[in-house]
């Protein structure tokens, strides 16, 4: 992947508030606009509500709302969407449940979002920006 984004804005999910802050500042560092939310069902009305958020990084274990039923029933209305899946808590055998999707194993290095989003692209068959 090149050093550029498949995405402008995105949508960073985490009940722990001071890990959703951190990676949506990496994010902003790089270039994307990005909006915090920290409650997963928040989150799915947001997807439905804002056609601009390309890409959905979620947490896996959530109060009320898992990871990947949120990235399941946002895809299933927005089936453009590209997700990355951050995780402290899945075991190697869950990788199942996350499909094709990237998951970011807690704790990450930042540089790996970038990483993350462009196989999240590859998976979507997209370019990345700068690509064309």
């Amino acid at each position: 992947m090149s050093n550029s984004l498949p995405v402008r804005r995105a949508l960073v999910v985490d009940d722990e508030i001071l890990v959703a802050m951190a990676v949506a500042e990496h994010c902003r560092s790089l270039g994307m606009e990005v909006e915090e939310c920290y409650d997963s069902t928040d989150a799915l009305l947001r997807v439905l509500q804002d056609p601009e958020i390309a890409a959905l990084l979620t947490d896996v274990r959530m109060p009320r709302m898992s990871g990947t039923e949120l990235a399941t029933r946002a895809l299933r209305a927005r089936p453009g969407l590209l997700v990355v899946f951050l995780t402290g808590y899945a075991d190697p055998g869950d990788e199942g449940h996350f499909g094709s999707w990237p998951v970011l194993r807690k704790p990450f290095a930042f540089k790996e979002i970038q990483e993350a989003l462009g196989r999240a692209a590859d998976v979507r068959g997209m370019k990345t920006r700068g690509d064309d």
